[in-house]
């Protein structure tokens, strides 16, 4: 017969206490005082000056190089119940991945890629990947740059892929049908540049950030453009400065998220939420584990109400020893909707 826990010796009794401790934690979910950041797959390489992630709505992808001359690496994350199952290098796109490159996905799970351009260089390359391969497509109306963004949307029977363009911000949308550019209204500003992003909410807007503005200083400057009128809003300023690393996503229900990330190494780990009903700013939120920035390009993604990030630095930016600037992450307080 098992004896009370105060008949017991000390030294047993005091193993106990930590045993209920530990069984508590195990049956409740992690405290909150601990991270809620869950590493779950690496990419081969850290951040570069060419990236993004990306995400069909069922595997997570990631682009990237690091300099123009160097090797391009282009992987692909199963995924189940939230945890990545393997991962699968593919063929790499035939032009270099530099500043501004991005990744959108339509549903049927072709991917689109804008491959950013050097600063004072002229490329408009846009590209499909579909089936394993890459497929060149009409290029882009404007030069692309640091301030490059891009969302799926699907309004009124069409398909449509909603662009930011280079650094003069220019806001074009590629017509899936066909291969066709159509130039829109510019954003409330006259810059895009590093941390630019862009969302579209499944309905009737795009939301934009603007990222750094003319002078490269980051801006908190938010917007959404109404799809049917054609026009742009202004809306309540991020509560924190987009520098390189910036990233905006819908979670599919009525919230956005937001990274701002970082240029000065350790500093970029603030996560936001936009209530879109609200329309306010929640910066309530735990931060990352690991600081994103130095570099442009998305970093956040959903998978099945599940929210993933990441870091894409230099490995220089490792303050805890699992930030290498390689990890992938869950949210495993699962707070997308």
């Amino acid at each position: 017969m098992m004896k009370p826990l105060g008949q017991l010796p000390k030294t047993i009794q005091a193993w106990c206490v930590v045993a209920v401790l530990l069984v508590g934690l195990v049956s409740v979910g992690p405290a909150r005082s601990q991270t809620p950041w869950l590493r779950v797959a690496h990419t081969l390489f850290p951040g570069g000056f060419g990236q993004a992630l990306g995400s069909d709505g069922k595997d997570l992808y990631v682009l990237r190089q690091f300099a123009t001359n160097a090797r391009v690496s282009f992987q692909r994350f199963g995924l189940d119940d939230g945890l990545v199952t393997g991962s699968f290098n593919l063929p790499p796109p035939p032009q270099a991945l530099q500043n501004g490159t991005t990744m959108a996905f339509d549903p049927d799970g072709n991917l689109y890629a804008l491959f950013g351009s050097e600063h004072g260089k002229r490329r408009r390359f846009f590209s499909r990947f579909t089936a394993g391969q890459w497929l060149a497509l009409a290029p882009t109306p404007f030069d692309q740059g640091a301030g490059d963004a891009q969302t799926f949307v699907s309004f009124q029977g069409e398909r449509f892929v909603y662009t930011v363009l280079g650094a003069r911000a220019a806001f074009a949308r590629y017509n899936l049908g066909p291969n066709r550019w159509e130039t829109l209204p510019a954003p409330p500003w006259a810059c895009s540049g590093n941390g630019s992003a862009l969302a579209w909410d499944g309905g009737e807007f795009v939301y934009a950030l603007q990222g750094s503005d003319c002078d490269n200083t980051p801006s908190r400057a938010f917007a959404r453009y109404y799809l049917s009128l054609q026009l742009w809003e202004t809306l309540p300023d991020v509560p924190e400065a987009v520098n390189y690393g910036g990233s905006l996503l819908w979670d599919g229900d009525v919230s956005l998220y937001a990274t701002t990330g970082s240029d000065v190494p350790f500093a970029g780990r603030t996560l936001l939420r936009y209530d879109l009903e609200a329309q306010r700013w929640d910066a309530s939120l735990p931060p990352l584990n690991c600081s994103v920035g130095e570099y442009n390009g998305n970093r956040l993604a959903a998978v099945a109400g599940r929210l993933y990030y990441w870091q894409g630095a230099p490995p220089t930016w490792n303050d805890t020893p699992l930030c290498d600037g390689k990890g992938l992450y869950l949210f495993a307080w699962k707070y997308v909707s």
